[in-house]
């Protein structure tokens, strides 16, 4: 990388800008401003005034953002710029626009409060397990009759991913009113509500079966729905969850093999774990 040696500074920005978001990215927890200046320096062979104005240059467009908690100024990845999840998936604000690669599907999303905006670490990890199922080189036609369950819905993005997908159809569930309000806006969005449904009430056993669950939900909740999700997945399907802190993964996966659910995938962030089951011994997979 060529630098300009006055001021230490890489003559390719984008370059130097995508090293910074490998960095805020590999880190297992949230980075104070500081120590991210000093993990630049140290990686990049940056003097600390250089340093500081490439990460300014970031923030100022928007690639990252400041936020103050406790009287600490921590530094992390902005969220209202489009944001690619591996190579399926890409999260859009609204009023942004984006042209979709061939392998790329966009999910539009209005900034609201309810969770799940592809800022916290178990949604992308929720999003990078799902993107894993549709591997594809090329987006495809909704499969006939394929149906997903996403408990705990939020904002509705790990649904209205599935759908971009290829999921014919699904379920979403959230017992927070704001949360199923911000679902329906953002299924409107992105031109999915009529294959949709949105309600408060759990999983009742005339729901059927599903190819794909979704949850991203804290570990009490998914342990004590082990049944409840092994007895609503089907055969060849798959569910996908996080919310698990690295121990509470593994005591989980240990509770799932019990119930014939064998953990096929498995990936961290931030000291979360994301996690994909699949149905010990099937014979047909969906995906």
């Amino acid at each position: 990388m060529s630098c300009d040696l006055a001021m230490n500074v890489p003559r390719c920005s984008k370059a130097a800008h995508q090293k910074i978001l490998a960095l805020v990215e590999a880190s297992p927890t949230a980075l104070l401003a500081r120590d991210l200046e000093r993990r630049v320096m140290a990686e990049m062979g940056l003097a600390r005034r250089a340093t500081r104005r490439l990460i300014h240059e970031m923030v100022a467009r928007r690639h990252l953002a400041y936020r103050v908690d406790l009287g600490h100024t921590f530094i992390g990845r902005a969220h209202d710029t489009p944001r690619s999840i591996g190579e399926r998936i890409v999260i859009v604000p609204q009023g942004q626009r984006w042209r979709c690669g061939p392998s790329e599907v966009a999910v539009t999303l209005q900034r609201g409060v309810a969770f799940g905006y592809g800022s916290h670490a178990t949604t992308l990890l929720c999003l990078e397990g799902l993107a894993g199922l549709f591997p594809a080189p090329h987006t495809a036609p909704p499969m006939p009759h394929s149906r997903l369950c996403d408990l705990g819905t939020g904002s509705g993005i790990l649904a209205l991913a599935g759908l971009k997908l290829g999921i014919d159809s699904a379920l979403a569930i959230d017992t927070d009113p704001c949360a199923r309000h911000e679902a329906r806006a953002n299924a409107r969005l992105n031109q999915v509500a009529d294959r949709i449904t949105i309600r408060t009430d759990g999983l009742e056993r005339g729901d059927g079966r599903f190819d794909l669950i979704l949850a991203n939900l804290r570990w009490p909740t998914l342990s004590q729905l082990g049944r409840v999700f092994a007895d609503h997945l089907k055969d060849g399907g798959a569910m996908v969850v996080s919310g698990l802190r690295p121990d509470e993964a593994d005591t989980l996966i240990a509770s799932y093999k019990t119930l014939d659910l064998d953990c096929a995938w498995q990936a961290e962030r931030h000291c979360w774990r994301g996690l994909v089951f699949r149905p010990i011994g099937a014979k047909n997979t969906v995906f």
